[in-house]
């Protein structure tokens, strides 16, 4: 029952909404036919007032109010334009200037101890392998569970180059 009532409350909606639409075409139509009128004026046109000075409308309203109408006093132009004698030329001392002065690097000759572990490090040729650190067996295993291998993934972001620089 109230879903009948909501359907013919929203047809009446549209049905009026249909009738505003046809009475605006209908009177679109007869402007468009109807030929243009133009409209005498009756009266002439309004002369502007002419300029009045503010105070004799201040004089007015006061008048109005019915309080005395006094002449304000006249304004005196105080201001007289400085003389050269009001500024002297001063001149601002010199700003410092730093100088820079150019100091070579110190050459420090490396010790002996760290000559031998580069010389060690030189005579090295093969890459270290993961078994010598005990890691294949290990990686294998973490990349087997689920944990671990997203664990994997989290340190390759962190560790791997920016996105920005990598190459395709």
């Amino acid at each position: 029952m109230e879903q009948v009532v909501v359907l013919l409350v929203i047809a009446a909606i549209s049905f009026i909404n249909w009738l505003i639409k046809k009475s605006a075409e209908q009177r679109e139509k007869r402007r468009r036919l109807a030929p243009p009128v133009i409209e005498r004026q009756t009266q002439a046109p309004a002369t502007p007032e002419p300029w009045r000075a503010p105070e004799e409308d201040l004089r007015k309203f006061m008048e109005a109010l019915g309080m005395p109408v006094e002449e304000p006093p006249a304004r005196e132009n105080r201001w007289e334009p400085p003389t050269a004698e009001v500024f002297e030329a001063v001149t601002p001392p010199p700003l410092p200037v730093p100088v820079a002065v150019y100091q070579p690097p110190k050459i420090t000759r490396p010790s002996a101890e760290s000559l031998a572990l580069a010389r060690r490090l030189e005579a090295r040729q093969d890459p270290i392998s993961a078994t010598e650190i005990g890691g294949s067996s290990h990686v294998r295993q973490m990349l087997r569970s689920r944990d671990g291998l997203r664990d994997s993934i989290i340190l390759n972001e962190i560790l791997s180059k920016p996105k920005s620089l990598q190459s395709f």
